[in-house]
């Protein structure tokens, strides 16, 4: 018989490892709950953006465990979301999500920046080309008069009025065109800002969105977990603006295509490489076996799950 007070392989305590599995479903359901379906402004937010909101209402519930954790001298037990390459289990430190959304926004907002500027300039000569225009216009219909256009005079004349006016044509064409290529790259820095967060997946490479460590700080456990999606909120939102199908509220978020292959994957190589004492475990917990939630199940890794057809989602995270 297996006690609950045993040593499991991995290290924890068969009650230390089940108290937080409770903590991390305990703390779904709270970020379930208390994180709105709705915006500041009263409308309502897509499933992806609503499941995003809620990754981040988990990640700031481990970083505060971790450091109350820290404060009793105690070592950490809950990860953050990481990148772990496939072929030997060990963190991408390169390929931290913190880190290189923090390094994509800083590049996209410099690169706003720089397009502003340019558009500003752009704008200037824009302008500033239109206005000699039609002030040389007025100038050479007025007969002259000392207003300063003594050298395009010089140069109309050597050219003949109907060159000078499309040279002067050109000039504006050209102007307005870069200035519409500034505002248009501005757009797509806008772009660019609103998608920084939007780390990209390796073939190489898998991101659990946690784990529990035991006391040597060696993963016992890669974990994901889902939310579930409020009834009438669109399920997605396309890059023109179009919204998805109201959500039924009935569903949650299922193991993404290969996904859970890539999790046991990961465990297995950190179990070769004797980075745990045992066995890894593979769990996804939901939302769905929250109270007065509902939707379908989590549980640990079953091969029966990978028969089950994923989800399609757009932006953002279920």
């Amino acid at each position: 018989m297996n006690h609950r007070n045993t040593v499991n392989m991995a290290g924890l305590k068969q009650a230390d490892l089940a108290a937080l599995q409770k903590q991390i479903q305990d703390w779904i359901c709270e970020c379930q709950s208390e994180v709105s379906n709705k915006k500041d402004d009263g409308s309502l937010k897509t499933c992806p953006e609503i499941g995003t909101d809620r990754h981040d209402c988990m990640e700031q519930k481990k970083k505060k465990q971790n450091d109350a954790d820290n404060k009793k001298g105690k070592k950490p037990t809950h990860g953050d979301e990481k990148g772990y390459k496939l072929k030997d289990g060990k963190i991408d430190r390169t390929d931290d999500i913190t880190k290189r959304r923090a390094d994509n926004t800083a590049k996209a907002t410099t690169r706003a920046d720089q397009a502003r500027r340019a558009e500003i300039n752009a704008s200037h000569r824009a302008r500033n080309t239109r206005n000699a225009h039609q002030g040389y216009k007025r100038y050479r219909k007025d007969g002259g008069g000392g207003r300063g256009f003594g050298g395009l005079e010089a140069a109309t004349e050597a050219m003949g009025e109907a060159k000078a006016e499309e040279a002067f044509e050109k000039m504006a064409d050209e102007a307005r065109d870069a200035h519409s290529k500034a505002m248009q790259e501005v757009l797509n820095a806008d772009d660019a800002v609103k998608d920084a967060d939007n780390v990209p997946r390796h073939a190489e490479h898998t991101y659990p969105n946690g784990s529990i460590m035991n006391e040597d700080g060696k993963i016992e456990e890669l974990f994901e977990y889902k939310f579930v999606c409020e009834k009438g909120n669109p399920t997605y939102r396309t890059e023109d603006g179009t919204l998805g199908p109201p959500s039924k509220g009935e569903s949650v978020g299922r193991w993404g295509i290969g996904q859970e292959n890539k999790y046991e994957k990961v465990g297995e190589a950190m179990d070769n490489a004797g980075m745990s004492k045992g066995k890894t475990k593979v769990k996804k917990y939901t939302a769905s076996d929250c109270p007065g939630v509902g939707g379908g199940g989590g549980g640990e890794s079953k091969k029966s799950d990978k028969s089950r057809r994923p989800e399609k989602t757009r932006k953002g995270k279920r």
